[in-house]
Parts: C-alpha cells; sequence; structure tokens
C-alpha cells in the first residue's frame, strides 16, 4: 500500500489551510504553486496534437468524435488560430474552418466562469481576420457568407 504524501507544512512546521499555496512541501525545498505545475504544459501539449499543419489527421479525428462524424480528407481542414504575434494577448488554443463551420477549441485545465466572454473576443478576431483574408466588402450591397461558429471548451480540471 502506498504511503499518503505529507502535507505542505509552514515555516513552523503545521498545516496552514489559507496560505497553502505558500507552504513548503516536503523533501522538495519547493512551494506547493511551484510543484502543482504549469497548466501551460498541457494547453502546449493538446495545441500541439490538434492545432498543427503536420496533425491536421489528429485534428479531423478530434473533430469526427466531438460531432458525431466520419469524414476522412483532413486536407480541407483550413487552420486559423490565433496567435499572439499578430493579435496582441489575444490567442486562441486551436481553430479551424471545417466543413464552413468556424469551429473554435479551448482546452482548459483550471476553472473559468468568464470561457464565453474570452470566446466571443476570439470569434471577434477571427471573423475580422477571414473578412480581411477573403476580401470581404462589409459596405457593400451584397450580403457576404460567414462560417457559423461553434464553440467547444474540454476542460479536465477537478472543480
Amino acid at each position: 500500500m502506498r504511503e499518503k504524501p505529507e502535507e505542505p507544512v509552514n515555516e513552523t512546521g503545521k498545516v496552514d489551510a489559507e496560505n497553502k499555496e505558500d507552504m513548503i512541501v516536503p523533501e522538495t525545498d519547493r512551494t506547493v504553486s511551484e510543484v502543482k505545475g504549469n497548466p501551460q504544459y498541457k494547453d502546449s501539449l493538446f495545441c500541439f496534437i490538434f492545432g498543427n499543419e503536420k496533425h491536421k489527421k489528429f485534428t479531423l479525428d478530434l473533430y469526427n468524435t466531438v460531432n458525431g462524424t466520419d469524414y476522412t480528407d483532413a486536407d480541407l481542414i483550413e487552420l486559423t488560430t490565433l496567435e499572439d504575434i499578430v493579435y496582441i494577448n489575444i490567442r486562441n488554443d486551436i481553430s479551424f474552418i471545417f466543413p464552413g463551420t468556424l469551429n473554435l477549441y479551448e482546452h482548459q485545465s483550471t476553472f473559468n466562469p468568464n470561457m464565453p466572454i474570452r470566446m466571443l473576443f476570439y470569434l471577434n478576431k477571427q471573423i475580422s481576420k477571414y473578412i480581411e483574408d477573403n476580401q470581404l466588402d462589409i459596405y457593400g450591397p451584397k450580403q457576404i457568407t460567414l462560417p457559423v461558429p461553434k464553440f467547444v471548451c474540454f476542460y479536465n480540471g477537478i472543480r
């Protein structure tokens, strides 16, 4: 049977539930917040697997799983992920157009009740970029056609 790990302790050697994040984890000389791990790693792995031009087959598999479809041509996927470089402080995990739908996929390992608002910001940037990239005239006499947005948030936290 595995032993229960020791609780983090404060300078006096006692467990302090209020300041647990700043406490030292025994045998590591690091605080709880340092040991917990960086959620960016999970996010980066998610983006690497599903948001990479080289891995469009995985993106298609994820799309098929989410939508209950069985598409086979990954070359039809047009990745549209926003990067920090172009849009200062606005970056989403994965977005792609397939088939006529703007799919916005986010991975979260921490609870965020404002995710719908963030998704709207991503959508705003994505639609602006789509209009610019396709040279659509929003002031012209013809109605323009835009991809239908679909938001999906994958959450693997504990809350």
